[in-house]
């Protein structure tokens, strides 16, 4: 994680590759930072080295001690130590931080790879083999299923993808995923920049938690992921993500705490009775304004509620006039060019979401990139300054 939580990611798109559909990322998409788009255009937008911290604690906040995800778990952590380490050393060499499918997926492929990982998780359907993997594009065999490290590429066949293609894919994820979790989990204690300790990060975590959305957390139960976040070997900029889970809490929650400065870089909560990004909602600019007051709110408790430059509110809506996932995002601008992103659902009517950011214009540039794919598909985007 460089300075934060975005400055890894590459915003890199391989020309007339269609990026991963959201379906499979749907369960962790209100954890992390991320461009709430269309499931048919949507991109990952985190680092896929990163990703497996978050994998990892939702499986284990969310599953609790379910029999089938026992059966999960004990499937992946069968895995041999030399094929942990050939993955996440593969990983760590990406030159692409996205994946990519080399052909569109059609509708019926892309609910397979939903229901599907579904039951690969919950009822233990796991492939029957595993798929092809090769170091370069010139290595891709025409009408095989295979992933290429060169350009993090899904070469696939033709023809509809098969039930065992598809588990072959979600394995892939899974299994790349959970080597590199266990890479960072065995390089705890190492970071000289870790001067926070786990129990004041778990005490800085309630506490934010208390203030901005006056939950009580005595009695949650947490569970915390040291990620080391090594930019070299002379640096690294490690953080605790610590997840709050419980009857006692009308949410679940993450919480990601800088390990040097104790400071928050990143809150996500997820609604336990209601679900933050919901389709089909109009549009209501006027309700959009009036969550400025909340902004300022969680600035104020932020410390940085006097260092706003401006702030400017974005969503997504279908040409019928509805939000195209249910939420409104407002992206402020501070005084020193960083910024922060908050994402407030319709639904929920709650700030479900909100990270830092370090470059405000590099966002922004994003943000616009963005648009201009998803207005392919017929995905408008409103971003406007509401507020300078």
């Amino acid at each position: 994680m460089d300075k934060s939580f975005e400055d890894q990611i590459k915003y890199k798109l391989i020309k007339d590759v269609e990026p991963l559909p959201d379906s499979y990322t749907e369960r962790i998409s209100t954890l992390i930072e991320q461009l709430q788009e269309s499931k048919a255009e949507r991109t990952i937008k985190f680092n896929i080295k990163y990703a497996a911290i978050i994998l990892g604690l939702f499986v284990l906040g969310a599953s609790g001690t379910n029999a089938a995800v026992h059966v999960y778990q004990q499937y992946l952590s069968s895995m041999s130590q030399t094929e942990k380490e050939q993955l996440n050393k593969k990983t760590q060499r990406l030159l692409e931080e996205l994946d990519h499918f080399s052909r569109d997926l059609s509708k019926e492929e892309r609910g397979k790879i939903e229901s599907l990982r579904k039951k690969y998780e919950n009822d233990g359907m796991f492939p029957e083999e595993k798929i092809i993997e090769i170091d370069h594009k010139d290595e891709v065999m025409k009408g095989e299923l295979v992933y290429c490290y060169e350009n993090s590429t899904f070469y696939l066949p033709d023809e509809e993808l098969t039930d065992e293609d598809i588990l072959k894919i979600i394995d892939f994820w899974e299994r790349r995923d959970y080597a590199v979790k266990e890479k960072n989990k065995g390089e705890r204690g190492l970071i000289k920049e870790q001067k926070i300790s786990q129990e004041e990060a778990v005490r800085i975590a309630k506490n934010i938690l208390q203030k901005l959305y006056k939950l009580e957390m005595e009695n949650a139960e947490s569970i915390v992921e040291f990620d080391p976040a090594e930019v070299s070997d002379e640096e690294a900029i490690p953080s605790y993500l610590i997840s709050f889970t419980g009857q006692a809490l009308s949410c679940d929650a993450i919480v990601e705490i800088d390990a040097k400065e104790g400071i928050v870089k990143r809150v996500a909560i997820d609604d336990k009775s209601k679900e933050e990004c919901v389709s089909g909602i109009k549009v209501d600019e006027d309700r959009c304004r009036k969550c400025l007051n909340e902004i300022y709110s969680f600035l104020s408790v932020l410390g940085e509620k006097d260092y706003v430059d401006e702030i400017r509110l974005i969503y997504k809506y279908r040409k019928d006039g509805t939000l195209n996932r249910g939420n409104i995002k407002y992206l402020v601008k501070l005084n020193d060019e960083s910024a922060y992103v908050f994402l407030y659902s319709v639904n929920t009517q709650t700030i479900y979401q909100f990270y830092e950011m370090t470059t405000y214009k590099d966002v922004l540039k994003q943000e616009k990139d963005n648009a201009k794919i998803q207005k392919q598909s017929g995905i408008m985007t409103k971003n406007k300054v509401i507020m300078k």
